[in-house]
């Protein structure tokens, strides 16, 4: 039968803001306290969650975000005004060296290709398009054709691999499904009344799915399970939000042989898929 083993938890300081598995086995969470203005950055070993570094803040205590990491270096954006979502500057940290690589204050992140930054600087008509290394920060050209840089972006898009994640889709009531899936989702609802949709995937011989209660007090509890197909058993629930104001979708999803849960906004657990 198979199992899901839980492999680490990990919680930080404020809410959950981004989970980011990198390329290297390694996850960078963000949290943020929007309370006290303060945000904070983690890097853990996907293996068996031990901390690189937790909870680091740089100078820029709040207005500041993630673009991209990539080999253990990220590249941090700042906000061209509080409160606003245009981006400016480009800062490249070394995660585990606690070091930034370079800076370029001016310009604005579009996408990653071939170990290359590719950016712009905005002008007062048109907009000036670059690319960098991504490691030194160096100008390696200018892209003045419009053309050209949006091709480089479409072959970006082309080779970002998605391909070992999997993410939750809508089931309603009395919808078909593959397999035994449709006929266990539908189980679900005739046995509790469950408040909005369910939310699904499937992985190998896994059904996983999170669901809405009410509570007498007309607050929610957020439920998820995992079900093996083959024998419709139970093989892990949680309450990952309870007495919900309202209803939390997007909880849980899939990478590798990896379920990764977001509890309460505040925590994730990880579980290791074994057959």
């Amino acid at each position: 039968m198979a199992k899901l083993k839980k492999n680490f938890e990990f919680e930080g300081k404020g809410n959950i803001w981004r989970i980011i598995p990198d390329n290297n086995g390694y996850l960078l969470v963000e949290t943020r306290d929007t309370e006290k203005k303060q945000v904070y950055f983690s890097y853990l070993n996907l293996e068996n969650g031990s901390t690189v570094r937790k909870n680091f803040q740089l100078e820029e205590k709040f207005w500041i975000g993630i673009e991209k990491i990539y080999n253990g270096v990220i590249i941090f954006h700042k906000f061209a005004k509080p409160d606003l979502p245009g981006h400016v500057g480009l800062f490249a940290y070394d995660v585990k060296n606690e070091k930034f690589l370079w800076k370029h204050e001016d310009l604005a992140y579009s996408f990653f290709f071939e170990e290359k930054i590719y950016c712009f600087k905005r002008g007062f008509e048109t907009n000036k398009n670059f690319a960098a290394d991504f490691f030194t920060g160096e100008i390696i050209s200018e892209i003045s054709d419009e053309t050209e840089f949006k091709m480089l972006h479409e072959k970006a898009a082309e080779v970002e691999d998605f391909s070992d994640y999997i993410f939750p889709e809508r089931f309603f009531q009395g919808q078909k499904a593959d397999g035994n899936t449709g006929r266990v989702l539908n189980d679900i609802y005739q046995q509790n009344k469950i408040e909005g949709i369910v939310e699904y995937a499937c992985y190998k011989d896994i059904l996983l799915y999170n669901f809405h209660l009410q509570n007498k007090n007309k607050s929610y509890n957020n439920i998820f399970r995992a079900a093996d197909l083959n024998t419709d058993k139970t093989v892990l629930e949680e309450i990952i939000n309870k007495n919900c104001s309202k209803l939390m979708p997007d909880c849980f999803f899939i990478k590798g042989n990896q379920l990764f849960l977001l509890q309460e906004t505040k925590k994730i657990i990880v579980y290791n898929y074994n057959k």
